[in-house]
């Protein structure tokens, strides 16, 4: 289910696709003989994209009342393997499927250097696709639209929305939701309009209040997100190859360069501190 604007050039798609395969490679052919992969939790589902998001987040033990800390974290905790490209691909997001024999095995791939804010979006949708559309070949508008209202749900959940999207809405009182909720202030709009808080008027209104701040493609940099980063490969690799990391054998073993497999490695978080819970959200065993 590549997820890719109309514009994208095969020559980006083909690259997506191979470094997808590169790391998915070390990830299942190399690491895994090291460290075990974390059980499989996200499920196929063919609920409505609210039920279904809804569900996910209860799996993922997520209050349905609070912001996701770290959606990568939360998918990873899932068994969902995250695969950071190191390359940036203007006309290519992210995108997802359900990869190997029988069990298969879910997969969301994302690309370098796009804003926390639309990196957490694009998380959330493909997670939509992965629950929603699991068996399809191929993707039209309306299953796009399914997994958008998936992420909708899932990062702004109605229960919270409608106590915290409180009148009168304006870009000034959206602000500090933003940095609240981890996402743009047009996903906040648009959500406004979907649980009608805000009129078809009100929300045009607002949209041409950010299209005169040239805020439609990048978003006031005090209210920027940050960007998140997955965290499975590496843990592995420090299981296999020691912190610091020995990337010459990690290398020799993925039949890689030692540059190559750094610039993969970078695109994942770094070991936490002892006082970070971010090490204790993505726990995996040693294969004895």
């Amino acid at each position: 289910m590549l997820r890719a604007r109309a514009a994208a050039t095969r020559r980006d798609l083909v690259a997506a696709s191979r470094f997808a395969e590169i790391i998915y490679e070390i990830l299942t052919r190399v690491l895994e003989r090291y460290a075990e992969p974390l059980p499989l939790s996200i499920q196929k589902n063919s609920d409505s994209p609210i039920l279904a998001a809804q569900q996910t987040r209860r799996k993922a033990n997520l209050p349905p009342d609070q912001p996701i800390p770290h959606v990568i974290h939360s998918i990873e905790k899932a068994g969902v393997l995250v695969l950071a490209l190191p390359i940036e691909l203007e006309k290519i997001d992210a995108f997802s499927l359900w990869v190997g024999p029988e069990p298969k095995r879910p997969v969301v791939a994302i690309c370098a250097n796009k804003p926390g804010d639309r990196l957490r979006w694009n998380l959330a949708h493909e997670s939509g696709h992965l629950a929603l559309h699991a068996d399809l070949k191929q993707l039209r508008a309306h299953e796009h639209d399914e997994a958008d209202q998936f992420a909708a749900e899932y990062l702004l959940p109605e229960i919270a929305m409608r106590s915290e999207l409180a009148a009168p809405i304006t870009l000034s009182s959206l602000a500090p939701l933003k940095l609240r909720w981890g996402v743009s202030l047009q996903a906040l709009i648009m959500r406004a309009f979907d649980l009608n808080i805000i009129s078809q008027w009100q929300k045009q209104r607002l949209f041409e209040q950010i299209s005169a701040k040239g805020w439609k493609t990048k978003e006031p940099p005090n209210l920027n997100i940050v960007r998140e980063k997955p965290r499975g490969l590496r843990k592995m690799a420090e299981i296999a190859y020691g912190r610091p990391l020995d990337y010459a054998r990690l290398a020799a073993e993925s039949q890689l360069t030692i540059e190559m497999v750094k610039q993969i490695v970078e695109g994942y978080e770094e070991a936490a501190s002892s006082a970070d819970k971010s090490e204790k959200v993505i726990q995996l065993r040693k294969v004895e």
